[in-house]
């Protein structure tokens, strides 16, 4: 690829990140949806902005080595989960032992 292009695409990576990180920032700062509704759109937008990643940033393509692809995928969105599930325990746990503690 000639450097123009992939200067475009980098462009666009950042602007299509920004725009993903900036949609739930906003309606949740904006009470527009319901907390329900709101989960749903930050893990749409985090789905999103992980297979946008995968695209631009790991260079993933149905061109060639597809094997190797899928596996790099299955790799990264098991990380992902193992990520995600572990922060959310850690701050289940971290929340219940604050709110249980009692000052003597």
């Amino acid at each position: 690829m000639s450097f123009l292009i992939k200067k475009k695409i980098n462009i666009l990576h950042i602007i299509l990140s920004s725009i993903l990180i900036l949609i739930p920032f906003f309606f949740n700062k904006s009470k527009i949806f319901t907390k329900n509704e709101m989960i749903f759109i930050i893990l749409l937008c985090l789905s999103l902005y992980i297979i946008m990643h995968s695209i631009f940033f790991f260079k993933l393509t149905y061109k060639k080595n597809k094997i190797l692809n899928l596996i790099f995928f299955i790799f990264s969105i098991l990380i992902f989960i193992i990520l995600i599930t572990g922060s959310v325990w850690i701050m289940y746990h971290l929340h219940d032992n604050l709110i249980n503690y009692e000052i003597k």
